[in-house]
C-alpha cells in the first residue's frame, strides 16, 4: 500500500485539477457569441398576433455572470441588478419609466406573427428589458408583462444560446376603465436629508400624462381614474433626490415608488449575480424541474456536480493510504 501512496497523491491532484477546470468552465458565458431568441405571446393559448416588442439592452454581463450598466442606464440612480425575482421585476418598472421619461429608443423590435411569435437572431450577450403593446382578444385586454432577461439563459448546468421563452401578462375586460395610483415610500431611517415634496410623473404608452407633486399634505399618494385598458401606464420619479436611489414596483393597478439610501457597497459588481429561476426563460428540450415538497429549491449556480462522489472516493483512497503508511512507519519503530 505504501508503494501505492505517490501514484494515489497523483491522481487524485489531477483529478482535482481536472475537475476545477470542468466546473469553472461550465460555469462561464461566453461573452462573443451571439444569441438567438423566439419569444411566444399566447394569452390562454390564442396566438397575440401583431403585437410589437422592444428589446433595451440595459447591461454587458461578464462570463462569471456580473452585470454592468450600459449607456444611458449607467447614470440613473438605480440599485445594481439584483438576485430576486421582486428585484427584477421592480427593475423592469424603474427601467421603463425612465425609457419612457427620456424617450430611449429599443435596441431591436419585432410584431409577432400568425402564431403570437417572433425571432430575432444574433443579439449581443447582456441583460435586456422587453416590452409589449397590449392586444385585445375576445373583448378582455392582455398586456405583456415587461420583464428582464439574461442572454443566453441557464439551462442546468451549460448557458444556451438559441431562447425559447413564453410571455407572461396582465388582462382586464376591454369595457372597463382602469385606475392607476401612486404611492411614495421613504425607506431612510427619517433622515433629516428627505425632502419635503416630490415629483411623480405618469405616462401613457410611453408619453407624458400628468405631473404631480407628492408630500404629507395628500399622504403621499395620488390616484388616476377613468384610464384606458388598452394604454400601458408607467410612472417616473422627477429628479431622484441626491443621495438616493429610486425602485418602482407595481402590484395590479398600484405602483409603489421607493427612495432609499443606498449603502456604501451598493454599487458593488464584484459579486456574481444569481439568475431568477421563475423568469420566463424556458427551452423546448428543457422539462421543468420540481423540488420536494418541503424542501427549499437551491439557486443553479451553472456548476458540474458529477466530479463530487470522484473527488470524495479519490479522498477516502487519499485518507486510507495515509493512515496504512503511518502505521507502517509506527510498526517499523
Amino acid at each position: 500500500m505504501m508503494k501505492l501512496y505517490k501514484p494515489l497523491c497523483f491522481l487524485f491532484c489531477f483529478l482535482l485539477c481536472i475537475s476545477c477546470c470542468l466546473c469553472a468552465s461550465a460555469a462561464q458565458i461566453e461573452t462573443e457569441k451571439t444569441v438567438d431568441l423566439s419569444l411566444r405571446f399566447a394569452p390562454h393559448d390564442t396566438p397575440a398576433v401583431g403585437v410589437q416588442y422592444r428589446l433595451y439592452r440595459i447591461a454587458d454581463v461578464s462570463q462569471d455572470v456580473r452585470f454592468s450598466y450600459v449607456s444611458p442606464y449607467s447614470s440613473y440612480p438605480i440599485a445594481p441588478v439584483g438576485n430576486t425575482t421582486d428585484q427584477w421585476r421592480n427593475l423592469a418598472r424603474t427601467l421603463q419609466g425612465f425609457i419612457a421619461s427620456d424617450g430611449i429608443a429599443a435596441d431591436h423590435t419585432a410584431v409577432t406573427d400568425s402564431n403570437g411569435s417572433f425571432r430575432t437572431d444574433g443579439l449581443p450577450t447582456g441583460l435586456y428589458l422587453l416590452t409589449g403593446d397590449p392586444i385585445t382578444i375576445d373583448k378582455t385586454v392582455y398586456t405583456p408583462q415587461p420583464f428582464l432577461l439574461c442572454l443566453p439563459v441557464q439551462a442546468g448546468d451549460t448557458w444556451t444560446y438559441d431562447v425559447h421563452i413564453d410571455a407572461k401578462y396582465d388582462e382586464y375586460p376591454a369595457d372597463t376603465e382602469r385606475t392607476v395610483q401612486i404611492l411614495k415610500v421613504w425607506q431612510d431611517q427619517n433622515s433629516p436629508q428627505r425632502p419635503i415634496q416630490a415629483t411623480v410623473a405618469l405616462y401613457g404608452d410611453g408619453k407624458l400624462y400628468e405631473t404631480v407633486v407628492l408630500d404629507k399634505n395628500n399622504n403621499w399618494k395620488h390616484t388616476w381614474k377613468n384610464l384606458s385598458a388598452m394604454t400601458v401606464w408607467t410612472v417616473n420619479e422627477v429628479d431622484v433626490p441626491e443621495g438616493y436611489i429610486v425602485s418602482v414596483g407595481q402590484e395590479h393597478g398600484l405602483f409603489g415608488v421607493v427612495n432609499s439610501v443606498p449603502s456604501d457597497d451598493e454599487g458593488s459588481t464584484n459579486e456574481p449575480s444569481t439568475i431568477p429561476d421563475d423568469e420566463p426563460t424556458t427551452t423546448p428540450t428543457e422539462e421543468p424541474t420540481t423540488e420536494p415538497d418541503g424542501e427549499p429549491e437551491l439557486p443553479n449556480t451553472g456548476l458540474l456536480w458529477w466530479p463530487v462522489p470522484v473527488l470524495v472516493f479519490g479522498g477516502l483512497v487519499f485518507i486510507v493510504a495515509g493512515i496504512t503508511r503511518r502505521r507502517g512507519k509506527q510498526d517499523e519503530e
